[in-house]
């Protein structure tokens, strides 16, 4: 609810420093995304509370499995790129 509070945000800065049209039908367009917004937490919600849980549904186990070994997978991807090399300060190449 935060972030799409803060998506609406931004649009109505867009539309008024920018004179773009993001907020097509402006209040109306405001309502229906703050309303999906508050339906996807709610959802999300119910799922990690089935999820945590002594109750288990398989398609709510498995969507959270592979979702998690996907982070967990990217993780090592980047901690694998990243090049552990020391800073150089100003003062060292002095």
């Amino acid at each position: 609810m935060g972030i799409g509070g803060i998506w609406e945000i931004i649009e109505y800065g867009f539309d008024q420093f920018l004179g773009t049209n993001m907020q097509v039908g402006s209040l109306d367009d405001t309502m229906i995304d703050l309303i999906l917004d508050a339906l996807g937490g709610f959802v999300a919600v119910i799922l990690c509370s089935l999820y945590i849980s002594k109750i288990h549904i398989p398609v709510v186990d498995s969507v959270v499995e592979a979702v998690s070994d996907e982070v967990i997978a990217e993780n090592e991807t980047m901690a694998k790129n990243t090049q552990n090399e020391p800073l150089v300060r100003a003062t060292d190449t002095l």
